[in-house]
């Protein structure tokens, strides 16, 4: 399985697991911001979610450099919440997902946030590890909606908001080395090659590589693109 393919099932994944874990009570939003409201059958709902509907934001790239995992992860997410809602939604409620194209850009990318944080209860999708962080003091402070990122950077653990669903890079990657070493593919005083992108998803999976190589007596020669490069030679 390539590794776009993998990601794009982990975002079909992180959207389940963002609708049970809310409808479960887990994101503050439905507990703290208006604990008295409920609907006519007593049960608790909140900012984003009503007797009718289910509210949830899906901040993606579909024109910028992760266009083709953005649209990807996007139409299995809206082709997810047709067939829920086809068969009747979830206690009754339909799901609605607003999306917004940050292509991106980090500007875009928290007004994107701003704009949609008051009236959702959490985001299914927000692709962009530095755009998370961004906002991170605003969802973990005042917020406190689940957000489920498109992105398994390590820098994003810790929060009781943001969910990061999988290993992050560097564990990818030390589990990649370890399957290269079991398969023979690798030994000790071989040189391991890493080309890597400038940023978090790139630099936290070389982080990946030095630890797995220091264990295994490798050396690791690196490589910094940016997502843009097209000549790789």
């Amino acid at each position: 399985m390539t590794p776009s393919a993998r990601h794009t099932l982990k975002g079909g994944a992180a959207l389940l697991a963002a609708l049970a874990l809310a409808l479960a009570g887990c994101s503050g939003k439905a507990t703290e911001k208006d604990p008295r409201s409920e609907d006519a059958g007593g049960v608790r709902t909140g900012v984003g979610v009503t007797a009718k509907t289910i509210k949830l934001g899906v901040l993606t790239d579909m024109t910028g450099v992760y266009a083709s995992l953005g649209k990807s992860v996007t139409q299995a997410q809206q082709l997810w919440a047709k067939q829920t809602n086809a068969a009747g939604g979830i206690c009754g409620r339909t799901i609605e997902l607003t999306v917004r194209d940050h292509g991106y850009d980090p500007q875009k990318a928290v007004a994107a946030y701003n704009e949609l944080a008051p009236g959702v209860l959490g985001f299914a999708q927000f692709i962009g590890s530095p755009f998370v962080a961004a906002v991170e003091p605003r969802i973990d402070g005042q917020d406190k909606g689940l957000v489920l990122p498109q992105a398994w950077s390590a820098s994003l653990l810790g929060s009781p908001y943001v969910r990061v669903i999988g290993a992050t890079y560097d564990v990818e990657t030390i589990n990649a080395v370890d399957y290269l070493l079991a398969e023979k593919r690798l030994a000790k005083g071989d040189k391991l090659g890493h080309v890597y992108f400038e940023g978090d998803y790139g630099e936290n999976a070389l982080e990946g590589s030095k630890y797995a190589a220091e264990q295994a007596g490798l050396t690791v020669v690196e490589q910094k693109i940016k997502p843009t490069d097209n000549d790789m030679s």
